[in-house]
This record gives C-alpha cells, structure tokens and sequence, in this order.
C-alpha cells in the first residue's frame, strides 16, 4: 500500500511544502513518490495535479516492467551497456530518470523521430503523416522538434514536455457508415478482431474494405494471415458483399430525394474521399492555425495506410511533394535509435522581461544548462557531444497564452523578436507597448545521436531493363484505370514512375495517382510529384460525398475559430473558462456549421445573426413575461430543443441551418418562453433554458432531473475587477446509467478557472471545492452529487447570484429519489451563517466566505428494482482523438 504517493500543494512557485511532505512520506516508508514542481513546475493547479496522479500511477508499472527487463539478462551483463528509454518529447532517458508522466507518448515520438531524421531534405518543412489501422498520427517539423507542454489524453490533463502528435479517428479499420444522409467514417474502428469485412471474421465495412475494392490493395500481395484460422488471404468478396448492403441504403435515400444513384464503386471512392478529408483537418489546423502556408510542406507518409492516401491528401492540401522514406514500415523503431539523450530541466519564473531582470534571467538559464549538461555526462554521454537549447515562455501581459520561445543568443532583444514573429505568425498581430511576462525559463539539454543512415542505392544496371510486373484495374475519380504494378526491391536509384501506378513494399503499399510522378532518390526513398487538376465547384446538384466533406470542414473552420479566441483572450471566461461559441453563417444569415460549444448558444446564434427559425414543440399554456430577468428569448428555447434532441437521438446531427428547417414552435406571444424585446432576459438565458430542458427530458421521460441550474455568480468592485463563473453539480441518472456527480449539465458547458490563477488575478481564496456527498438521489441509478464551494474575500466587494433548484428539488423518475436543493450561504467574519436565497446581490467584506452547494441530480428507478439483462451486442472502440488541436476541442464538447 505504500508504493505509490501523489504531493501537489497549491503554489507551483513554493515547494518548500510539497518537499518536506515528500520528506514525511519517505520516512513512513512510501516507495514511490511523485512531487508535483519536480515532475512540471508550472502555473495551474488542477493540470498539475493531474500530471502528479498519473506520474505516481503509472511509475511503479513502468518500474516493474523494468525490472523483469533487466532480470531476464544474466548478472552484471547490462553494466557493460547504457539502456535508454524513449520519453513524450523524443529524447532518450536513463532507466533512472524514465517517468510514467514522460512515457506516455513514446512510440507516436519514434515516428516523429524517424521522419525528421531521414524526410528533411533542402530545408522544406515537413507534414508528418502516420497511418495505421485505427487513427492517424500527425505532426509538423522545420528543422525543429515542436514540443507542447499540455495535453489532454484519456480525459486526463498531462503537463509534461511532450511532442506535438495529433491523432484523428481515422485509420484503415475505421468504420463506414451512412447515417442522416452523410457518409461517416469512423470514429469506431473494427480493431484487430474482428478486423475489416475483407479479413472473414464477420468485421464491418472500414477502409482497408473500401480500398480493397477499389483496386488500391493487391490480396496476392499480403500475407495469408486472415479467416478463423489465420491462415487464408483477404476477401473481396466478403467486402462486395457488405457493400452491396450498404449500396441498398444509400440508393434507397437518393432514389427517395429524385436523385441519380451510385455504383458501388463510386460509393466506396465516396468513402475514401471523406476518410482523407478527415485527416486533412488536423494538417490545416497544425499548418494554418499556426501561421504557416500548407502549401510549402511536404508530406511525409510511413505506416501501413500512409501510402494509400498519400497522394490524395496532398492533392486536397494544394501540396506538391510527397516523400515515403525507404523506411517507412518501421519508421517509430528506427526513431529510437536516430533519437537524441534529453535532459530537460524548467522552472517558474513570473516577471517582466526587461533590463532589470534580465541579468537574473540569465543567470538561472545558465545554472540549469550547466546542471542539464552534468546530469547527461552522468548517465554517460560526452560532454563534447552536448548542446543546450535555451527557452523563455513568454506572453503579453494579461494574457495566458503563453509562446515557448528559443534564441541563439542570451540576448533580451532576440527573445523577444522570436516572441513577436511567433505570435504575429499565429494570430495575425501583436499588442504594442504592451510588456511581455516570462512565465517559466527551460532548458533542453541533448547530446546528439552519432547514427549515420545516410547510405545510398545502386542505379540501374544498362542490361536491366525498366518494366512493371503487371497491370491492374484500379479506381481513381474518373472510373477504373489500366495501373502498372511495381516491386520496390526491384527499382534503381533515379527510376521515374508516372501514374497511376501502385508499388508494393512489404510493410506497406504506395499509391501513385494520375498526374503524379514518383522518383527513386539516392537513398532509395519514393518522392512523389503532385500534379493539381482543378475541381467542378460549379455544380447545384446535391451530392452526398461532397456534403459530407464539405461538413468536416466547415466544422473545421469553426473549431479553429474557437480554438484563436481562446490563446488571444484577455478575459478569464474566455481563457479560463472556455464560455464562447463559434459558428459559420451564409450571405443570408442561415447557419452552416456551428461548432458544439455551448449548448445554450446552439441555436441563439443562428436567431443573433438570421431573425427567424422554426421547431416543432408547442409551448401553449406558458406563463406571462416576468418583471425580473428570467426571460427567455426565442432562440434560448431553440437552443434547448436541439440540444434535447441531440442528446436522445443515438446519431450526429448536423449543426447547420438545414437541421432546424423541419422543426416547428408555438410560443406565445409576450410569455416568458417570447418575451417582449424590452424585457430584461440575462436569467433566462442561463437559468430557464435549464428549466426548458428539464421539460422536455422529463416529457419524454428520457431521463431524471439534473441540477437544473448554472449557478451563476459574480463578484466585482469599483476598481475594475470583475468575474464571473458558473459552477458544476448533480446529473440527473437514467435508464441505464449513474447521474454524474460535480459536472456541468446540460446548457452549460464551461471550465472552471484553475485555482491558482483565480487567487492570482482575484483578491480571493479558495477555501474548499469538493463533491456534496449523498446530495444526488437515490434509486436504481443513482443521480450524481452537487459540489460544495466556499470563497474567502480578501477585499470589500459587491457578490451576486442567480441561481435555481433552491426550494424545489430535482425530480426523480419511476420511483428514484429527487435530488437535493442547492443553498447559497454566507458566513460572515464573525462567525455567522447567513442563507442567502436563490437570488441576491450582497456586500462582501474582508474576512467573509461565500459557501456555494449546488443541486443533486435526480435517481432513476426503485432502488431495489433489478438489473436489466440486455442482449448481448457488438460493440466497437471509438477511437480518442488526441494532440494540441483537440486539448479544446475534448473541452468544449465534453457535453
């Protein structure tokens, strides 16, 4: 029991606590111990925390996997070796210093090692492009390996440096599906079992399938490893015939709209045109939102699909080089061996950067290169062979979004330059006379692979002559293609293939599309030339391929918006709390892609910028408008009716102008649910838009109550300080399922502000933030718990609240217990409790706790009612998108 303890005090600035618990502990015996500021020491509590949990659960398994490593070797053998671990960010590390927060990424780092070792040529940056059976991994490089220090995996935050890899659910065994009139790919994928319907084990349509009958994949040219017994080759009959199923469906859908059906074929094409735009919007995102032009990069491909996709991709991205190293199999592996030794080292800093600073500055940079070069002579390295890389976090002042910045020279100015050029590359401008922060000061200490790969091919011989081992029928846009098939063991150096062509390498098989040109280099890699034929952008008619593209990115673009908003603000709701919502909308004001948020502004946009849209919920019987600001625009109720129905409907629906058209309101005029437009409405958009769902959900009896409130609190005084949050509780449980406890329900669906930065910019304290036990109803499922949360005011200021669920509880359903009121109480200086009611303005003075317990969700069902026994069913992994492009998006979406 004592193998493993977490320590994280709430001041990355201060261990001096953390330290002497950690002294504490290891007295009492605990043999693992994971310190939060020795692990990342920086700003925000909750993700370093976060970093100290996993670091202190996985350590001991990484630990233990070590030793029965080492063991199986005889006695004092690896003495004579220096064993090295990959780590997140690309650097070797001693058995000593390998960590479970650092380990996290490894193998996606290999890769990433390897293509920038053997893919960068001329100085071009590099689209890394890693295609496997159930996600795609992508990353960028330019000469530099580009490092995060955050990121969201499994739902868990990690504050470690780690490198920039974004995966996308797309992969050869992601899954076709047809479903609202939109070709779906993923992000379910059939796995290794059952596997593609081509691999005989009764696995659905997936790419690899679509591929297949395309022509793309050659079944004589893949190992017999597939059927029951794994011994028998793919099956394109079985792919045929799951097609032929789907052909069905989708025929049926547009024979029903009066429009022109689609060949199998054209059905599969169709597939693999939005599986290849699904993993462009990670390219677009990593290039564009980040200041570069897409259009410079080459793409990079290794892993079994890469090459299948390569050319199509690029193609879509107006990019004009693809680059498939001769490596590209086992290209992760060989990143192990081309990686550097790391040591990396990084500290809190917190002060302008200026001239009085800057000698401190240096200073501290200095002491942690000479430490990192040390601890690296330690595990062995020459010190000859070790460079230190130099960074600086900067930001603006009043901004948290914080730019890791390298320079050459130990000079203020050249940090600085290297600041403004990054952030105007990203942004689009920079904020004069505005001072600039060093949040933390790093180093990056690397002593330097000697592994040379650089060996080159033989050309061809003048007595061989060039020819294709056969030709094939392959499906490329204009229909089946005569396809020269080549053997990548048989090619020369400088040998020049024309598509469309396919070159089979064992670990994986490269298409050449038409217009392309492959090239055999020196080394024996494929660079592929990439000729753009312009598409027909004229056509009216409706085409569901191209719908279904078009849907992802235009999301794309909206998410991308999101994702600018939230590094360039200066206000912490936005920052911090991530309360804003971004949508694009047609010359006419019709929405066309709203990215999921907020649920509370899913249709309140579209009514912001078009006066008018339609549903088809009848609200005849609605009290009258109210004196106080409980009212609730139209678009509110909208808002509420389709985040209903996408919460019960078991499919996507499309966040688009046209998913509103069939639905139909009654609203009366000058009721609450319609107000007049003079009518105060702040409450009704935050608290009665709860209430509305509530309404709905128990009309459908879909599930217990939530909370059915934001808890909306602000504090301010005259001196420009300001903030407003609103606060987790109680999920209302259902037919299947346990409410959760401490979320935001529903409506709302923001992020609380980290603790340390709300003492940091607030003259507040923290005294509590934890779950409200049993305040979550009882029954068969169990409705989640509310928090409690209390604040100490350290200066006189003005508190209000709008909150609900404060005298009626929310409700149960089929005998499950209602959940419990929230309260709202202030304990002044003295001592005395003070119930606050559900709504109030008051005057906060040095000393005094605002106590905040949030609402119970309602229980489902009779406690001693039985479980169901439901049938078996099939169920497949959805895969988890990861990276620095999705760290918001898993945010804003976790509805």
């Amino acid at each position: 029991m004592k193998n493993g303890l977490i320590v994280t005090c709430p001041l990355n600035s201060f261990p001096d606590h953390e330290l002497r618990v950690g002294e504490i502990a290891c007295d009492m015996g605990f043999t693992n111990i994971s310190l939060s500021h020795k692990i990342i020491a920086m700003q925000r509590y909750v993700p370093r925390a976060h970093t100290a949990c996993t670091d202190a659960y996985l350590t001991p398994c990484l630990k233990r996997y070590i030793d029965t490593f080492t063991n199986a070797f005889e006695k004092d053998k690896l003495n004579e070796l220096n064993v090295l671990f990959m780590q997140s960010d690309g650097g070797l590390t001693s058995v000593e210093k390998f960590s479970g927060s650092r380990a996290i990424l490894s193998g996606p780092a290999g890769g990433v090692i390897g293509y920038s070792a053997t893919s960068y040529i001329d100085s071009q940056p590099i689209i890394g492009f890693d295609m496997g059976g159930t996600s795609t991994d992508v990353s960028r490089f330019d000469g530099a390996l580009e490092h995060i220090l955050e990121s969201a995996i499994a739902s868990v935050t990690i504050q470690a440096p780690q490198l920039d890899i974004n995966t996308v659910a797309a992969g050869g065994g992601s899954i076709l599906s047809f479903r609202s009139g939109l070709f779906r790919v993923g992000p379910e994928s059939a796995g290794a079992q059952p596997g593609s319907a081509c691999y005989k084990k009764g696995g659905p349509l997936t790419v690899t399938d679509a591929n297949l009958i395309l022509g793309r994949l050659i079944a004589e040219h893949f190992p017999a490893l597939f059927g029951p017994k794994g011994n028998e080759p793919l099956d394109r009959e079985a792919s045929l015939t799951k097609f032929k199923e789907l052909a069905t469906t989708i025929n049926s859908f547009l024979k029903e709209n009066e429009k022109k059906t689609l060949s199998i074929e054209e059905i599969a094409m169709g597939f693999i045109r939005v599986a290849n735009e699904s993993m462009s919007r990670p390219i677009r995102a990593l290039t564009e939102g980040k200041g570069f032009d897409r259009r410079d990069h080459v793409l990079a491909c290794f892993g079994g699909a890469g090459g299948q996709h390569a050319c199509a991709i690029a193609r879509a991205l107006g990019m004009k080089t693809v680059f498939i190293s001769r490596f590209a199999g086992v290209l992760s592996a060989l990143g192990l061996a081309l990686a550097d030794v790391v040591h990396e080292m990084q500290e809190p800093f917190g002060k302008v950067i200026n001239s009085d600073n800057w000698l401190n500055i240096i200073d501290r940079l200095n002491y942690l290169s000479k430490y990192g070069t040390d601890e690296l002579v330690k595990q062995g390295c020459d010190r000859k062979s070790i460079i230190v890389e130099k960074y600086l976090n900067l930001r603006y002042e009043g901004i948290d979004c914080a730019l890791m910045c390298t320079s050459n020279e130990d000079v203020a100015e050249s940090f600085i330059n290297v600041f403004l050029k990054k952030y105007k590359e990203q942004f689009g401008f920079n904020l004069p006379n505005r001072p600039i922060i060093v949040d933390d000061i790093r180093i990056r200490a690397l002593a330097k692979s000697a592994m040379n790969i650089d060996r080159k091919i033989d050309t061809r011989p003048k007595d061989k002559s060039f020819k294709e081992l056969k030709k094939v029928k392959c499906y490329f846009e204009q229909g089946f293609v005569d396809t020269s098939v080549y053997l990548i063991e048989e090619l020369y150096a400088n040998d020049h293939i024309s598509g469309p062509a396919i070159i089979i390498d064992p670990s994986c098989t490269i298409i050449v599309e038409p217009n392309c040109k492959a090239t055999v280099t020196d080394c024996g890699d494929i660079r592929i030339a990439i000729e753009h034929i312009k598409e027909d952008t004229n056509s009216t008619e409706l085409d569901l391929i191209r719908l279904s593209i078009f849907q992802n990115r235009f999301m794309s673009i909206a998410e991308q918006c999101g994702r600018v908003l939230q590094l360039t603000a200066i206000s912490t709701n936005i920052k911090e709390r991530l309360d804003f919502s971004c949508a694009i909308f047609g010359a006419d004001g019709g929405l066309v892609a709203n990215a999921p948020h907020i649920p509370v502004h899913l249709g309140a946009m579209q009514d912001a910028v078009q006066y008018q849209s339609k549903a088809k919920f009848e609200f005849t019987g609605t009290s009258e408008q109210v004196w106080y600001n409980w009212n609730t625009p139209r678009s509110i109720t909208y808002s509420a009716i389709i985040y209903c129905l996408r919460a019960m409907i078991a499919h996507e629906i499309p966040l688009n102008n046209g998913c509103m058209r069939p639905i139909e309101v009654i609203l009366p005029q000058g009721s609450l649910l319609d107000p007049h437009k003079d009518a105060a409405v702040v409450g009704g958009n935050v608290l009665t838009s709860q209430r509305i769902v509530d309404v709905i959900l128990r009309a459908f009896r879909a599930c217990a109550a939530s909370q059915g409130c934001t808890n909306n609190i602000t504090w301010g005084d005259n001196k420009a300080t300001s903030y407003y949050e609103t606060v987790a509780g109680g999920a209302g449980a259902g037919p299947n399922w346990h409410g959760r406890s401490g979320v935001h329900t529903h409506m709302t669906n923001t992020r609380i502000t980290d603790p340390e930065i709300l003492e940091k910019r607030f003259p507040v304290v923290l005294q509590k933030f934890c779950l409200r036990p049993l305040s979550g109803g009882q029954g068969k499922f169990r409705g989640g718990d509310g928090v409690d949360r209390r604040i100490l005011f350290r200066r006189s200021m003005t508190l209000s609240m709008l909150t609900e669920r404060r005298v009626h509880q929310p409700y149960g359903l089929y005998g499950g217990e209602n959940g419990q009121c929230g309260k709202n109480l202030l304990k002044r200086v003295d001592g005395r409790l003070i119930n606050l009611g559900g709504k109030c303005s008051i005057p906060m003075e040095p000393g005094d706790t605002f106590i905040l317990l949030t609402p119970g969700g309602g229980g489902f069902g009779k406690v001693n009612d039985e479980e169901d026994k439901n049938p078996e069913q099939t169920e497949f992994q959805s895969y988890i998108e990861r990276g620095s492009l999705f760290n918001y998006k898993l945010t804003q979406e976790g509805v």
